[in-house]
């Protein structure tokens, strides 16, 4: 699971990443996802996530630790979900926005 978390920091750990910024770790997370199963419940996905879009990609909600981001397929029209720490770490990535 780390190996995604690796490539999709864009802060140091001391500072906070926005909101764009997280949107710009789901779109360079997806096409990761879709190569490698990094042990996430979604697994690997299929090479239509490649379709991503930054109007694919919404914040759902935020406390000051965390971001959890959903992004919908534009094919599909499934979902999932991302929870980003407030370091950029991608934390997990799920169906259902139950973290």
């Amino acid at each position: 699971m780390t190996g995604i978390a690796q490539h999709t920091v864009y802060a140091h750990s001391t500072h906070a990443v926005g909101e764009t910024t997280a949107i710009t770790i789901v779109q360079r997370a997806i096409p990761q996802l879709t190569t490698k199963d990094f042990g996430f419940e979604v697994g690997r996905l299929d090479m239509s996530w490649n379709s991503i879009t930054e109007g694919d990609v919404t914040m759902v909600e935020t406390d000051g630790d965390f971001y959890i981001m959903s992004a919908t397929n534009p094919e599909s029209k499934a979902a999932i979900f991302f929870l980003i720490g407030i370091n950029g770490q991608v934390l997990e990535v799920k169906d259902s926005n139950d973290f």
